[in-house]
């Protein structure tokens, strides 16, 4: 099934929203008007795919979320946002966490790609004993931190 421009950009303004973005910092961000998102956002403008990838990137999502048949899933920065609302004002932050889901997500896809399971959820264990001293304790994460 095809996305509509309309459907497509609904899903633009959700994302823009939930990251307490404004049209004219995502139009700045992209290079465009801030009426060129306004018409995106409405269904009224297509979206080339470096501007959809941009955008992409900019909201911490995945590409596919925009363009998929099921609707958007959670989103990796909405709960930051929520109890943190100050951090939408400090971009060298969102930058950097951008920059690691960016690539989080890249690395997924290629584990995936070369069909490498992380099985997770598995915890690594260790059996040791209750250390008596903070020095016995120190000295036992020396020794697993080397193995």
């Amino acid at each position: 099934m095809t996305v509509t421009k309309k459907k497509l950009g609904g899903r633009i303004k959700a994302a823009r929203e939930s990251c307490r973005m404004t049209q004219e910092t995502v139009a700045e961000r992209l290079g465009v008007s801030r009426s060129s998102i306004a018409q995106i956002e409405s269904g009224n403008r297509a979206v080339s795919s470096i501007e959809l990838d941009k955008l992409a990137y900019l909201f911490g999502r995945d590409i596919r979320d925009f363009l998929g048949d099921k609707p958007m899933g959670g989103d990796p920065l909405l709960a930051l946002f929520r109890s943190h609302p100050d951090i939408s004002e400090q971009e060298e932050l969102l930058e950097t966490l951008r920059r690691c889901i960016s690539l989080g997500r890249e690395l997924s896809n290629l584990e995936r790609l070369l069909g490498i399971d992380r099985g997770i959820g598995a915890v690594t264990a260790y059996s040791l004993q209750n250390p008596g001293t903070k020095w016995e304790a120190i000295q036992q994460g020396e020794r697993m931190s080397r193995e």
